[in-house]
């Protein structure tokens, strides 16, 4: 009788079951909707305030814009009409807004391009920057691009080189137009097709022969921007050393500038040119001064015959000059000890730039600079974060001999210090070195810190205390069940550091070989191949490393077993396999291994000797290393 009503009942059940369903749909129907109105509403009103906004608050409306943009394409089409606008100025910001939109609003392109034709040159320098901005979506415009190189307008000529040279690699084909404007009767259009080669770069230096001749440009601006161009496109510029240091000499400050910058690129390989850098360390301009002194020491130790006439601009009215010069003795090294005085006076300059450089430079020095031990101490109390944060490296780079500011670097463990003051203070304190047991305990406690790269450099720290003082080592074995991966790495490579002392840590260490975070597995068989003999108990779960997706993991695993010598020899089977790796980088690794092996691995013979000809040279040497260690005669 019961189950007789209640089938009578079930359609009346099921009817009212769908139509609460249905009601659930509707609502949520018409809740997008009204969300999707809410934000049709919201993008008309930002477009509306773009309109009528000026150029100084142009970021109030912008972001917004940008951010709902990337995501609902009725921005871009909102925009697109506003290309067309009377008013210039609207027309410039609406191509503004399209490029920090970047590929989502390649839909623009066609607009944009035309765009590049108007009068107004604020919109059509915009149309320029926002086409650079559109990836490889703008690929399929360059061809009409190319044609307006042959526009009879100067204006059109120059604007649509300056939007090549944004686009960049993409715009390879307008190589033989771009090089035909620089021989254009505008020096406008010469200088945009200069300047478009430079930004290509590497890709253009086959139009390296078109622009040596405008280095004897009646316009200094076409000079400068050729000069500038070449340095950019890469090994071949340093053929053209002799041409580039004839601009030193140039009238215009902004030519010998862009030659020395160029120069500067070049590097080592124009140290040629350091004698004439040198006396440009004396210009009447500061630009060309403070390039002159960055390109020296960009050539490092071999320029240091600049060193007296660098330290001279120290004393630069200039500080910018006084900067990169400081900048520029740091990477001398060891040349600049005598001079290390100079420097530590730096550390009172008023400019908190030059402060702060000096501190580098001061570093750079390493143990050599211990005398500026106090100085540096001095500057952890500057009210410029970056000089502190500075001062913190390079007191950690002088090593156990700045010794004296560990009780002021364990002050900036506080919580109330900027967060990356705190995490160089941990890194210095680990460098100094010191088994001091108020840095240990300190340290420790960092462990446990909110912040997880407080807790990764407090672990890294350890972890170069742990050589001297292996009673860090529980606190590191714990840190490797941290939840956040980069602490997890951090602790394993600062036990990989300790070594076998440290070999307590093996069984966690085997189980994070299959952490779902690559860095983790990396650091984990590192740590595993510091542990000596105990760390060979983990030849099986490193063998099955060996067919991790990562070609760096494969590669680093091979070198660790590879170190382990015939130990591991039960891993030969998948080194064989990694012979035939995709990666270079894993078939030099496999290859190093097995010879590492020693005739253990004479099963590899056969599939070491392909190898000889494998088109990566490093590959083939350590074939051959490899065949040799085996016993194979060449």
């Amino acid at each position: 009788m019961m189950k007789r009503s209640l089938l009578r009942l079930l359609p009346i059940l099921l009817l009212s079951f769908s139509q609460v369903v249905g009601q659930i749909e509707m609502v949520r129907s018409e809740a997008i909707v009204q969300q999707q109105n809410g934000e049709l509403d919201r993008i008309d009103k930002l477009i509306e305030v773009l309109r009528t906004v000026g150029f100084d608050n142009l970021e109030s409306v912008i972001p917004e814009l940008e951010r709902i943009g990337k995501k609902n394409h009725a921005v871009v089409s909102s925009l697109i009409p506003l290309l067309k606008d009377l008013n210039q100025d609207i027309r410039w910001k609406a191509a503004y807004a399209l490029g920090r939109m970047g590929e989502s609003a390649k839909s623009a392109i066609p607009q944009l391009t035309l765009l590049l034709k108007d009068p107004s040159g604020g919109a059509s320098n915009a149309a320029s920057e926002a086409l650079g901005k559109m990836g490889e979506s703008v690929k399929f415009a360059i061809p009409q691009l190319i044609q307006f190189l042959k526009d009879p307008d100067p204006n059109i000529r120059s604007i649509t080189a300056s939007a090549l040279g944004r686009i960049g690699e993409p715009a390879q084909s307008a190589f033989p137009q771009l090089g035909l404007l620089l021989k254009d009767s505008n020096p406008n259009v010469r200088n945009s097709a200069a300047s478009a080669l430079g930004r290509i770069g590497e890709p253009a230096k086959s139009t390296i022969s078109q622009l040596i001749p405008l280095f004897r440009d009646p316009d200094p601006k076409v000079r400068s921007s050729a000069a500038f161009s070449l340095g950019r496109m890469g090994e071949s510029a340093k053929f053209f050393i002799t041409q580039l240091a004839s601009l030193l000499e140039d009238s215009d400050s902004s030519v010998r500038s862009s030659a020395v910058i160029s120069l500067g690129k070049i590097g080592e390989s124009a140290k040629s040119t350091i004698p004439q850098l040198i006396q440009l360390l004396k210009d009447s301009d500061s630009s060309v001064r403070d390039r002159s002194a960055e390109a020296l020491g960009g050539m490092g130790e071999s320029a240091n015959a600049a060193i007296p006439t660098l330290v001279k601009l120290l004393k630069d009215s200039d500080s910018t000059v006084r900067m990169i010069a400081s900048q520029s003795l740091g990477k001398m090294g060891a040349s600049i000890r005598s001079f290390i005085p100079e420097l530590i006076m730096l550390l009172k300059d008023p400019d908190p730039a030059v402060r702060m450089v000096a501190a580098v430079a001061l570093g750079g020095v390493g143990e050599a600079a211990k005398y500026a031990t106090p100085e540096l101490i001095k500057c952890l109390r500057d009210p410029d974060p970056k000089v502190r944060e500075r001062a913190v490296d390079a007191l950690g780079k002088i090593g156990p001999s700045a010794k004296s500011a560990i009780p002021t670097l364990i002050t900036l463990l506080n919580k109330s210090e900027l967060l990356s003051v705190r995490m160089s203070a941990a890194s210095a304190l680990g460098n100094i070195g010191e088994s001091d047991k108020s840095i240990i305990s300190e340290l420790t406690i960092l462990l446990k810190d909110i912040d997880k790269n407080i807790r990764g450099r407090a672990a890294s720290a350890l972890g170069k205390i742990g050589e001297s003082d292996k009673s860090v080592i529980p606190e590191l074995i714990t840190c490797l069940k941290d939840l956040d991966p980069g602490v997890r790495m951090s602790a394993a490579s600062a036990l990989g550091k300790i070594g076998e002392s440290g070999k307590s840590a093996i069984p966690e260490l085997v189980t994070l070989l299959k952490d779902s975070y690559s860095i983790v597995r990396f650091s984990s068989a590192y740590a595993l191949g510091r542990m000596g003999e105990s760390g060979k108990s983990s030849i099986p779960e490193l063998i099955i490393l060996l067919k991790d997706s990562e070609p760096y993991i494969r590669t680093n695993t091979a070198n660790v077993l590879g170190n382990m010598g015939e130990s591991a020899k039960p891993a030969i089977p998948q080194l064989i396999e990694l012979l035939k790796d995709s990666s270079p980088d894993v078939r030099r690794s496999a290859a190093n291994a097995l010879g590492l092996m020693g005739k253990s691995s004479q099963l590899a013979i056969p599939y070491l000797i392909p190898l000889l000809k494998d088109t990566y040279s490093g590959v083939r040497v350590s074939a051959a290393g490899s065949l040799a260690k085996i016993g194979v005669k060449p």
